[in-house]
């Protein structure tokens, strides 16, 4: 899975870590300019997260970060564990699905809809794990931050395995291009007035 040759650069697809990332909780305390705790119809003026180090899988593509001033964020995905409960088999299914396309071209069912796996790297990953692609996160993409984590950079996938990643990022975001049925939508000035209704306001 991993290159032994190494881009003196950061690529899509390096492993990095551990750096700090941000844990959200399920109720976050936000601050406004008049409470600590920010009610409806205050203006916010931030979010009190924890962050905690983690190691992480850069998803923007090369030309993102090697071409100074194309973008101003990079963005990266949480590496998690695996669910213990995952049997052999059902390791096996998640590995092919990495190869997408080769999973759907035999009529599969994709697993790890929303992840890539990730083989043990030995001094930081001890077992397989998954880059988390709703754990999006962005860093700055300065000259300064860009060395920061390069410096941080414990992996290098091989070509083939960063073009695998690609195809399951693309089809994790375009996997349907349905509308939902007309049936199901309401007039907006009408769900505007319930989500009114509903934040007191």
């Amino acid at each position: 899975m991993y290159a032994d040759y190494w881009c003196s650069c950061l690529r899509q697809g390096d492993v990095i870590g551990p750096i700090p990332l941000p844990v959200i909780p399920a109720k976050p305390i936000v601050t406004s300019q008049t409470s600590p705790v920010a009610t409806a119809g205050a203006e916010i003026t931030g979010m009190l997260v924890d962050a905690k180090p983690a190691y992480a899988v850069i998803l923007s593509h090369d030309c993102e970060f090697l071409n100074e001033g194309k973008a101003e964020r990079i963005l990266l995905a949480r590496v998690q564990s695996i669910d213990k409960r995952a049997d052999a088999e059902r390791m096996e299914e998640i590995r092919s699905s990495n190869d997408v396309r080769a999973r759907l071209a035999l009529g599969g069912v994709v697993h790890g809809v929303d992840s890539f796996l990730l083989d043990p790297i030995p001094g930081h990953l001890d077992d397989r794990k998954v880059a988390a692609f709703r754990t999006l996160v962005s860093y700055s993409n300065t000259p300064a931050t860009l060395t920061a984590l390069y410096h941080l950079k414990r992996a290098e996938l091989q070509h083939s395995q960063r073009l695998l990643l690609k195809h399951k990022l693309a089809w994790f975001f375009l996997r349907s291009d349905e509308d939902l049925p007309d049936e199901e939508k309401r007039p907006k000035d009408v769900v505007l007035a319930e989500i009114a209704a509903a934040a007191g306001g």
